[in-house]
């Protein structure tokens, strides 16, 4: 079952910053060449794709960092079932 949750923007960017901060610092600690850091770097542009996402909508006037939102993943084992189909699951920050 899809697991939900509902935040406000401002709470989706510090989490998503709070994300990308994190991954720059495993990031420090990389051979940049190795499949590790690879998918990091590849997590890195997820997240700040869904930032910047936020920022649009902000700038378009009709969110503010008090707008609710509701984000939602799936549990491990709903991305293996979908997996196991050959479909790549997208993941909730």
């Amino acid at each position: 079952m899809l697991t939900t949750q509902t935040i406000t923007i401002d709470e989706a960017r510090t989490e998503l910053t709070e994300g990308i901060d994190a991954i720059d610092d495993a990031l420090d600690e990389l051979d940049e060449d190795t499949d590790q850091a690879a998918e990091l770097r590849d997590r890195k542009g997820t997240l700040s794709y869904w930032r910047n996402g936020l920022d649009w909508q902000m700038s378009e006037g009709e969110w503010d960092a008090n707008t609710e939102i509701t984000v939602g993943a799936m549990t491990a084992g709903e991305e293996a079932m979908i997996g196991s189909r050959g479909a790549q699951p997208g993941r909730a920050g």
